[in-house]
């Protein structure tokens, strides 16, 4: 980060004129590397140009050698007697002037065919398709060449062959003389005419290389991976001529052209010429060139840079100076130094904003100090009203966390004598008033009656049985009477407040009334030692206060009273059922005794409230109760066989439980006997007045009545006695 820290701190001139020469040094790599890539593409089109032009002369020059190789058979087939040797079948008789002539027109390869295509004469003992085909057209008349091939040992050998017709004195064809000349080095050499050996040429056959003009191995071993190039050479073999799209340099770093040529002798096309076209003398051209360019290039980055230095220093540096002084003074607080604007470009223009601000900053300046001052009093003030309302809320947070847990005690709370005298205590404490008491109506809603207080002077109070009359006595008095809160900020000067002598520290009391669906059940006093103590916030909070504890004691009262009428409930059931087994008790049969002989009525009563045990006549007898909602109604007595045997624990069990339910069964028996009873008599009083509704006369009316109580009740007389009634005074 070091070296852009110290370009950072660098003056703009400096600045400038360094970008100035990476801009124009940029622009001249741009022209380099475009000038090297124009001179790469010229070199390269300029050897392809060479290398196609070289293609041409190569195919003529084999054009000129195939002409050569026809115009020889030709003169071969015009030796004196050919014509007859072949007539004649003596072929041996010209055969040493056939080799001569053959072997002075370089021919490699003689053969001599008779009209019947068998071959009179051959120098070599293989011969191929390619040679029939030219013997056929030369049979025909004409003067045929192509190319041939044969395989050796070494690979594939490729001629230039040339089929004549031989004629005898008549005119007429006798047979074919074929010569051929096979292309090795020596043809690629003659073939290559190009001065200085710029290009070297070798022959492609079947894809390799059969032979060779280059004059250096290692050249040829080098650049054979380049010219045995699958794809153009099969491109050559049909009939184009390829080159390649770069060029190639050698071991002495020579660039060269690749190239192929198609070699066609008559219409056959066997082989292809590969060349290596020397263009280092272009590549000479392209380095002047480029060498020039850039030497041009470099002249105008320089003179640019001096210009743009030269217009930097003068139209941005030293407009910039001037700006940077007067921003320096008017730091150093000169505020009365501006500027200077001597054009209306980006900087005269930023000079112009530097003056308006350095203005607005004079008179910002003049009434800071004021402002400042003005907002640091508000902030105190703020500050004061912060801690304030931060002191309120923490206590209120207090104070509800208070309540919280007083409405915990109210929600469980089932006794109010334990549970008054405890909320007193922690108000007092939680919240620092001295005095805390809890005010009760009496029944006759006439007196407020202390019933907690948490002060050594409410404890006076409350042994004394202190109460104040409702509406009459005090602010108590006043709030059980109203059902209004009621405050004496300072009870010197309330004439409502009842100067109490168990609290002669007292200087503010509130009273809330206690009330449950609109009924003033009490009321909540609380006194303090200061004046003015009570806030809002405390005047809410203990609203919230005697509401829940209005609430605690209405559930009190309502949960006593459930318990109340429980209760008598259960003694009048008690009683009902206490009655109703009494009577039963009076009938003659009260129960059943069973042995194993045989069992018998029980005409004795005898309670028992609880299991027990004891002897008659030394035997030992378990009386177990028949309990029904914890009424005796009768004992089951059960003694063992054997004397002085015991019933295990299991046994008493069964014996409790045959109790239990024992006892619901004869009350279930009871209760239908009784429900049958009523059942029969309303029955038979339906019965009679529904006979007695069968007549309107009134004295039938009576007699009916009187004949069906008489046959109803079992008796002999039944008088029924009008009464006679006196008017009603006006």
């Amino acid at each position: 980060m070091r070296p852009f820290e110290f370009i950072k701190n660098l003056s703009v001139s400096i600045k400038l004129n360094i970008l100035a020469f990476l801009l124009f040094s940029l622009l001249l790599l741009g022209m380099v590397l475009t000038t090297n890539s124009t001179m790469n593409t010229f070199a390269l089109q300029a050897g392809r140009q060479n290398v196609a032009q070289n293609a041409q002369t190569i195919q003529i020059r084999f054009d000129e050698i195939e002409q050569e190789t026809v115009n020889n058979a030709v003169t071969l087939s015009n030796i004196s007697g050919l014509s007859t040797a072949i007539t004649t079948g003596n072929i041996q008789a010209i055969q040493a002037e056939i080799l001569i002539t053959a072997s002075r027109f370089n021919f490699d390869d003689i053969d001599v065919i008779n009209d019947n295509g068998r071959r009179l004469f051959d120098t070599e003992t293989t011969n191929s398709e390619d040679e029939d085909r030219l013997i056929q057209l030369a049979l025909l008349g004409f003067n045929a060449s192509g190319l041939t091939t044969a395989s050796t040992e070494n690979g594939p050998q490729i001629f230039i062959s040339a089929a004549v017709p031989i004629h005898n004195t008549s005119g007429d064809t006798v047979g074919v003389i074929i010569g051929s000349r096979i292309v090795n080095n020596e043809i690629l050499t003659k073939v290559n005419v190009f001065p200085g050996h710029q290009n070297e040429l070798v022959l492609i056959v079947d894809g390799q290389i059969t032979a060779s003009d280059f004059t250096d191995p290692k050249e040829l071993e080098f650049f054979s991976p380049y010219l045995l190039d699958a794809d153009s050479v099969e491109q050559a073999l049909n009939g184009q001529t390829v080159i390649s799209d770069q060029l190639i340099s050698n071991a002495e770093n020579t660039p060269h052209a690749i190239g192929y040529a198609p070699l066609t002798i008559g219409a056959d096309t066997k082989a292809v010429v590969g060349f290596a076209a020397n263009v280092a003398e272009l590549d000479s051209i392209k380095e002047q060139l480029i060498s020039n360019q850039r030497a041009v290039f470099s002249i105008f980055a320089v003179i640019g840079n001096i210009l743009l230095a030269i217009f930097a220093l003068t139209e941005i540096t030293n407009p910039l100076r001037r700006l940077q002084s007067a921003a320096e003074q008017l730091s150093n607080g000169n505020y009365t130094k501006l500027a200077s604007v001597r054009a209306k470009d980006e900087i005269g223009r930023l000079a112009t904003s530097f003056n308006s601000m350095a203005i607005q900053i004079q008179g910002l300046i003049a009434g800071l100090e004021q402002r400042v001052e003005q907002r640091t009093l508000e902030l105190e003030q703020r500050g004061a009203e912060l801690e304030k309302t931060t002191t309120e809320s923490q206590k209120r947070a207090d104070n509800l966390q208070t309540i919280a847990e007083i409405s915990r005690y109210l929600s469980t709370a089932k006794d109010l004598d334990h549970l008054l005298p405890l909320i007193t205590q922690i108000v007092s404490e939680r919240f620092g008033f001295y005095h805390v008491g809890i005010f009760l109506l009496s029944e006759n809603q006439k007196f407020a009656v202390l019933r907690a207080a948490n002060s050594p002077g409410g404890q006076k109070m409350l042994r004394r049985q202190h109460k104040l009359e409702v509406g009459q006595v005090g602010i108590v008095g006043y709030v059980t009477s109203t059902g209004t809160p009621r405050i004496a900020l300072d009870t010197g000067t309330d004439a409502v407040y009842f100067n109490n002598p168990d609290l002669t520290e007292t200087h503010s009391e509130i009273a809330l009334p206690l009330s449950i669906r609109g009924k003033i059940i009490g009321a909540l006093d609380v006194q303090s030692k200061v004046s003015n103590a009570f806030t809002d916030t405390d005047v809410s909070i203990l609203g919230l206060l005697a509401d829940q504890l209005a609430i605690a004691i209405d559930n009190t009262r309502l949960l006593e009273e459930a318990q109340n009428a429980l209760k008598e409930s259960r003694t009048a059931f008690n009683q009902y059922l206490a009655d109703a087994w009494q009577k039963k008790s009076n009938s003659e049969i009260l129960g059943y005794h069973q042995t194993i002989t045989g069992g018998q009525l029980v005409k004795e009563s005898t309670v028992v409230d609880e299991i027990e045990t004891w002897s008659e006549d030394g035997k030992n007898t378990l009386s177990i109760p028949i309990q029904l909602h914890s009424q005796v109604i009768g004992v089951i007595r059960v003694r063992p066989n054997e004397a002085n045997s015991k019933l295990s624990r299991d046994k008493l069990n069964i014996l409790t439980s045959v109790a239990e339910r024992l006892g619901l069964a004869l009350d279930n028996a009871r209760l239908f006997e009784e429900t049958s009873t009523r059942a029969e008599r309303e029955r038979l009083v339906s019965d009679i007045t529904t006979k007695i509704r069968t007549t309107n006369d009134p004295q039938e009316m009576i007699q009916t009545a009187v004949d069906e109580l008489k046959r109803a009740l079992g008796v002999t007389r039944v008088e029924i006695v009008p009464k006679k009634m006196t008017p009603p005074d006006n």
